[in-house]
């Protein structure tokens, strides 16, 4: 079974990584989804999250998946420093997951939490 992904609003769609069917954006679950709404989403449909917003890492560590999380603890880039990040840690991220309900990414770790 391939990985599904959520995408959070304050992450761009445009990821080059992420422009598979494996991904949805948080715009196409509904306009300004709430985090509850997006949370009870990809629980219903067993996606991981992808997100800077640390309201999700912080439920993940009182909660069961699904959902996953993937936190992006990186501060702001441009967009071409943003998708050569992501696609230079993509392989790391998807290895931690397979055994990490949450993984922080940091500029330069990873942590990732059972």
């Amino acid at each position: 079974m391939a990985l599904k992904f959520l995408i959070d609003e304050n992450l761009p769609p445009s990821i080059a990584t992420w422009q598979t069917q494996e991904f949805a954006h948080a715009k196409n679950v509904g306009k300004s989804c709430k985090d509850n709404v997006l949370w009870q989403f990809a629980k219903e449909q067993n996606l991981i999250i992808l997100t800077k917003d640390s309201d999700f890492s912080n439920r993940i560590i009182v909660s069961n998946p699904p959902p996953k999380v993937v936190h992006y603890r990186i501060g702001n880039l441009r967009a071409a420093e943003l998708n050569q990040f992501i696609a230079k840690t993509w392989n790391d991220v998807l290895q931690l997951l397979e055994t990490c309900k949450l993984v922080n990414v940091y500029p330069d770790t990873f942590e990732g939490f059972e």
